[in-house]
């Protein structure tokens, strides 16, 4: 979910990059755009969400081990503070 709001790609959220994404995930849950989200529309946006990450996961499967462990890396760096997630 992270990676989805992170416009710029540095590993943080800004409270900027954390509104446009709320402001995107309505726009698509509000299927029929009458600016409201119905129970019905928000169950059909996360039943499709979740095929949307079913596929990311795959695709990631698809990228191979390397690919995988140098995304793990730089998930683990944080930019902000230069330390790794375990604070060293």
């Amino acid at each position: 979910m992270l990676a989805m709001m992170d416009a710029n790609h540095d590993g943080a959220v800004t409270e900027a990059e954390h509104a446009a994404a709320a402001r995107s995930m309505f726009t698509r849950a509000d299927s029929n755009h009458d600016s409201y989200v119905t129970q019905d529309e928000m169950k059909a946006f996360h039943a499709q969400m979740g095929k949307d990450v079913h596929h990311a996961m795959d695709d990631m499967d698809d990228m191979g081990t390397e690919a995988k462990d140098a995304n793990d890396k730089r998930m683990d760096q944080h930019p902000k503070t230069g330390s790794d997630k375990n604070g060293t």
